[in-house]
């Protein structure tokens, strides 16, 4: 698409967004490739660029049909595009681009999917991520090769482990080598040559079971991943909350128990000590279980040093009385934190991902139950609904995918 031409779209959408009687000239743009254009618009109004599109709009073109829009509604919500084709309050925002691309960058693989307007995977790619040196450059390399194997058409989000700034930047990745303010929304999109938006994973997580998943039509919820560390994405209000500088949702890190565990990031007692993969894994150990040469775990097991927390699962399905005990006591250590984060937010709703998502059926019980009773003043409020994510592995890349298309008033406000 020509440059003009992308201009025009852009120029609609945003447009969409604005309150009646905004100037060409104000509009926030958000195309950086087109900066030299955009600036040109901004010093001279009402030169050939502002002119040829105030000749569209007496024609009756696209900025015509938004200058009515806009007339007929001052709020973006209010707009017919902005409930997304199922009509539901989180429905995907349709925008410039029918195809999307989300990639989720983990510790083994870098995931990338397209999903099209109504929500629908259209391809999915994986590439392993880089790792030792030079793999920021590489990874830099991969998240392109990635994009353009899906059909990139001008519409990129991106999640990452770790801090993420409301500039795109990567201040630190628990699982990405060398990473120290890593400008990779910037680079990204000189790269490309177009807009790219940059997230927290664990937020666009969250982003995929709010607009699609287990968490459409709620306003206020949060998303817990359990895996083999524990991290979040919260929305507050129909929007996604970030925090002033972009870090909200590391809820891993809350204290929940000061003499207990040290953990990597060199405080002790953090919640992931206790109610992730890992924390799992530690729980079994300290009530003696072991794996045996047939791989399975059991009290008095050889190895404690093996054991994880898939092995306590699969003994806990097999009905082994100690590996229930120990599933009851890590689902306490769930609830607490949860209980915390109630106290805090009162979200309507949280859903659980990450891998533990897959033990589920073990999980949810004993977790509401302990919900229940740690909760403070339970009998005065409703209790938070609790439920699994529905889009397991591929929730990052979807909710990455989705970055782009949030009206401004939901979106977290990251890119370049």
């Amino acid at each position: 698409m020509c440059a003009r031409s992308q201009y025009a779209l852009h120029l609609e959408v945003r447009l969409l967004e604005c309150p009646p009687g905004t100037r060409l000239e104000h509009v926030e743009w958000r195309y950086p490739a087109l900066d030299r254009w955009f600036v040109r618009l901004r010093r001279d109004p009402g030169g050939s660029h502002s002119r040829a599109l105030q000749s569209r709009d007496r024609s009756g073109g696209p900025t015509s049909r938004v200058h009515q829009a806009a007339r007929r509604s001052s709020h973006p919500q209010d707009c017919p595009g902005a409930q997304g084709p199922s009509g539901g309050v989180n429905g995907v925002v349709d925008g410039t681009s029918a195809r999307r691309i989300g990639i989720d960058v983990g510790g083994t693989n870098a995931l990338g999917v397209a999903i099209s307007s109504d929500g629908r995977i259209v391809a999915e790619d994986r590439r392993p991520t880089p790792r030792g040196d030079d793999s920021l450059r590489c990874l830099l390399d991969v998240l392109v090769e990635l994009s353009e194997s899906l059909g990139y058409e001008g519409s990129l989000g991106v999640g990452v482990p770790g801090l993420v700034t409301r500039k795109g930047v990567l201040r630190a990745a628990p699982h990405l080598d060398g990473v120290a303010d890593f400008e990779v929304g910037r680079l990204i999109a000189e790269r490309l040559g177009s807009h790219v938006e940059i997230e927290n994973d664990a937020t666009c997580a969250a982003i995929a079971e709010w607009k699609l998943g287990a968490a459409v039509g709620v306003d206020d919820m949060i998303l817990i991943t359990l895996g083999t560390g524990i991290g979040g994405g919260m929305v507050a209000n129909g929007s996604v909350l970030r925090g002033s500088n972009g870090f909200a949702g590391e809820f891993g890190h809350m204290v929940v128990d000061p003499n207990g565990p040290r953990c990597p990031c060199g405080r002790q007692g953090c919640w992931e000590r206790y109610a992730s993969g890992s924390g799992l894994a530690m729980l079994a150990r300290n009530a003696g279980f072991g794996v045996d040469n047939d791989g399975e775990a059991r009290i008095g097991g050889a190895d404690q040093n093996s054991v994880q927390g898939e092995h306590v699962q699969s003994a806990a399905r097999q009905g082994d009385s100690a590996a229930l005990v120990v599933i009851d006591e890590f689902c306490r250590w769930v609830a607490l934190g949860l209980s915390n984060l109630t106290n805090a937010f009162d979200p309507e709703m949280f859903v659980l991902g990450g891998g533990l998502a897959d033990g589920a059926d073990l999980y949810l019980e004993p977790i509401t139950r302990w919900f229940r009773e740690l909760l403070y003043q339970p009998h005065l409020r409703p209790l938070p609904r609790v439920e699994f994510a529905k889009w397991g592995p591929q929730a990052g890349a979807v909710g990455a995918a989705l970055l782009p298309s949030l009206s401004l008033t939901e979106r977290p406000s990251t890119g370049i």
